[in-house]
């Protein structure tokens, strides 16, 4: 073992980020409990609203690629500090769009900043990653990024209950307002703290992430996507966030139907409680993945999703197979809505360990492909959180409207999910040979693959305040 002193942890300067990461999120969720019920009042239809969410993740899909260029070519921390001050200012553009008069207007202003937000926010997410990474000490990587991954998971969930609060509390203008100050604070905030940082450790002032090991081969991420395995992962990835994300357009419309006239602060705690579901069963799914197989417990979250879905509307489906099966039932919806986001939950770490196992089974070690495994996720994630709203308020519109056309919605995402399961098993037995010891070590570690994990310690891993077992 090495008697040097353990590395100096800048837990400020991580912490400023991820709550930066956290904010950008909340605003990200701040318009679901509210704003398709505007939408409607001014008579625009459910795919067209379902259009607008999902103009931001669209636009962040096109600019995250660019976050190596600016990079190489720009202060990183210039970059995520005017990207900040930038949807700030965005926010408050926002709070005079309640007051614009006719639906042409309301469509086009709502979509030009929907874009305009996911712009900044594919810049920002991709630079702020790769800020934390290199301010992380060795062998703290993995656990910054799954610190930031809870972040961001508490902004995206307080969002729609922030969202819907104000709005109650103070009208339209009142949740864009009040985010804006939150991240004028933040942002002195934060560049206070990085250029203190900076001037502490020149050597530590954040530069792009993307240097390669001296003497390591180049993986691509096309090459990394040509293992089934990986692909089949990335598939699962994509298809919950499309159902995760076609939650946003649709749910407003739906709680707000006679007979359950919900509020729009009552609406963004049902936001709550599927996020809060999610995080929980994330945070043991490795865990559970550890003692039933990763295979096993990703089938099995994915089946507990489907039947979630299958008890949100709840499906027509159902009046058919049981007939006293209540309607309108609240208790039933909130259930439902537990189940569907503690199964979403339950396939973060075996599809993680799963793709890591179909990478290694092909002679690609994460010491050198992990960054483009990461970049890979989050490119299936945004383009599923792009997708699913526009699909989502297409079908609403087609089988029905906001009551009817959300059963049917949850009826064909739940089918959806129960086929991935189906489909994918074979793939996953296929491209899954290599020994899964070292797979419950946080995806992005760069040193994950020196790491011995003693049968049974796997969740000591996830505490970075016990000693690393070296080889």
């Amino acid at each position: 073992m090495s008697d040097e002193a353990p590395p100096a942890v800048p837990y400020l300067q991580l912490c400023c980020i991820i709550f930066s990461q956290a904010l950008t999120d909340l605003n990200f969720g701040l318009l679901a409990p509210f704003f398709p019920g505007v939408c409607a009042d001014r008579g625009v239809s459910h795919s067209t609203v379902g259009a607008i969410f999902t103009t931001q993740q669209a636009f962040a899909l096109l600019t995250t690629p660019a976050v190596p260029w600016l990079g190489r070519r720009t202060r990183p921390m210039a970059v995520l500090l005017s990207t900040l001050a930038a949807q700030g200012a965005l926010s408050v553009l926002w709070s005079f769009v309640g007051r614009l008069d006719g639906t042409t207007a309301f469509v086009t202003v709502s979509f030009a900043l929907r874009g305009c937000q996911g712009a900044l926010q594919g810049v920002f997410e991709g630079m702020s990653c790769a800020m934390l990474i290199k301010a992380a000490p060795d062998g703290w990587v993995g656990y910054v990024m799954g610190w930031s991954e809870a972040g961001r998971s508490l902004g995206y969930m307080l969002g729609p209950l922030l969202g819907g609060v104000l709005y109650d509390a103070g009208g339209f203008a009142l949740p864009f307002l009040t985010v804006a100050g939150f991240m004028l604070v933040m942002l002195v905030l934060l560049s206070a703290v990085m250029r203190r940082a900076a001037a502490r450790d020149a050597s530590a002032a954040i530069v792009h992430s993307g240097d390669a090991i001296p003497e390591a081969p180049t993986i691509t991420m096309w090459q990394l996507f040509k293992a089934p395995g990986v692909a089949a992962g990335l598939t699962v990835t994509f298809a919950l966030f499309v159902v995760i994300s076609s939650l946003d357009p649709t749910v407003q419309p739906f709680l707000a139907q006679p007979p359950l006239r919900l509020s729009s602060a009552t609406v963004g705690l049902f936001f709550l409680l599927v996020v809060v579901a999610y995080v929980i069963l994330s945070v043991i799914s490795g865990s559970i993945a550890a003692r039933a197989g990763d295979l096993v417990s990703l089938n099995v979250a994915l089946l507990i999703t489907a039947v979630g879905l299958l008890f949100t509307g709840p499906s027509p489906l159902l009046y058919h197979a049981l007939p006293a099966l209540p309607q309108h039932s609240l208790p039933l919806i909130v259930a439902s809505f537990a189940t569907f986001g503690a199964g979403a939950g339950l396939t973060v770490a075996p599809t993680n360990n799963l793709m890591v196992s179909a990478a290694n089974s092909r002679g690609i070690s994460m010491d050198n492909a992990g960054d483009q495994l990461g970049t890979l996720s989050t490119l299936s994630y945004s383009l599923g959180a792009t997708v699913g709203p526009l699909v989502g308020g297409v079908i609403v519109q087609t089988l029905g409207g906001p009551l009817v056309g959300y059963q049917w919605l949850n009826t064909i995402l739940a089918f959806f999910t129960a086929a991935a399961a189906v489909a994918l098993t074979p793939v996953f037995l296929r491209s899954t040979r290599a020994p899964q010891g070292s797979l419950h070590v946080p995806l992005v570690d760069p040193v994950a693959d020196d790491v011995v994990v003693p049968a049974g310690a796997a969740a000591s891993i996830s505490d970075p305040m016990l000693p690393r077992t070296e080889a």
